[in-house]
């Protein structure tokens, strides 16, 4: 069952092929819930700079499962939000822990322990 915020269209692809559309028909104006600081970014760029191009790092060419070879731009991008999306879900508990799901969150994250001093 689909949320009722969604239509289904069948169509074609271009060999011919049935295929399902998905639509979005009840939108909501995105609403902007925090900021991140200039220096928060600052430390995750370079955080994501050492991981993939500054060849610190121990990331893998390959995401979990998959076969595809990340280049260091793609490992970059995803280490980099993946890190702005670690310090807003930081934020977001700090400034509304009876909102989030735990109030005993801890980041003991080697990563953390270094990029936050």
């Amino acid at each position: 069952m689909w949320p009722e915020k969604m239509d289904i269209e069948e169509v074609k692809d271009k060999w011919g092929n049935p295929r399902k559309l998905f639509k979005v028909n009840k939108k909501k104006p995105f609403k902007v819930d925090g900021t991140l600081s200039i220096e928060i970014v600052q430390k995750a760029f370079n955080f994501a700079y050492d991981m993939s191009f500054g060849k610190k790092g121990k990331h893998r060419t390959t995401r979990t499962g998959g076969d595809a070879e990340r280049t260091n731009g793609e490992i970059f991008t995803n280490t980099f939000q993946g890190k702005l999306s670690e310090y807003g879900t930081r934020d977001l508990h700090e400034h509304f822990p009876e909102e989030t799901v735990s109030s005993r969150l801890h980041f003991y994250l080697y990563t953390w322990k270094n990029i936050l001093k």
